[in-house]
């Protein structure tokens, strides 16, 4: 991990207030932060995703023939649900940003929801490790506090509606991280089906 994703992730985390300020003033491309900061945060979360997935079949199926195929499999699940989480979630926030007393700006809502998800991206790296460790996800709800401290840096959000549209901001990541990891397990379900039970 480069020391330019380290210190952002400890700023942003730590000093979130001052942080966004930085973001808001350095000269990056969405492209920049999507590939160079996000996807490198997922990417940890993924080969967490294989070591957890590889185990569980290894302590508990022991089946060789999804020793590996399963893991792989998973973890390209992780990263695609992810990276769409971003991707859905930018393009939400741009588009109710005005409902909320903001300015529409697609990069700088990209920025938010690249950032802003920092933390909820560190503890998937925990909790991909094993499915009994779905309480590390406790903490990923501190995006929250980083979002409300954002919102009014980069996109000028009147203070009474910050409260608001963070709300939505969880709502929309929750339900959206639901219905695509869903529409993956039963996919994945179809795939191994001595391992995931069907859903219906």
């Amino acid at each position: 991990m480069s020391s330019f994703i380290l210190e952002r992730v400890k700023s942003i985390i730590f000093y979130p207030a001052y942080e966004w300020r930085i973001i808001s003033a350095e000269i990056r491309s969405l492209k920049e932060d999507f590939f160079g900061f996000c996807l490198t945060l997922i990417l940890f979360g993924a080969a967490a995703q294989v070591l957890g997935s590889f185990f569980y079949v290894k302590n508990v199926l022991d089946i060789d023939a999804y020793r590996f195929s399963f893991p792989l499999t998973k973890a390209v699940s992780f990263i695609i649900v992810q990276m769409l989480t971003v991707i859905i979630l930018t393009f939400f926030i741009n588009g109710t940003a005005r409902k909320f007393a903001s300015d529409r700006d697609f990069v700088r809502s990209g920025k938010l929801a690249i950032y802003g998800l920092t933390p909820y991206f560190l503890c998937y790296i925990i909790a991909n490790l094993d499915h009994r460790l779905i309480l590390a996800m406790i903490p990923a709800f501190y995006s929250l506090y980083i979002f409300a401290k954002g919102l009014p840096v980069l996109l000028n959000t009147a203070h009474a509606k910050v409260p608001s549209f963070v709300f939505l901001i969880a709502m929309m990541v929750l339900g959206c991280n639901y219905i695509l990891e869903s529409g993956f397990n039963l996919l994945i379900s179809l795939l191994f089906p001595d391992i995931l039970p069907k859903p219906f």
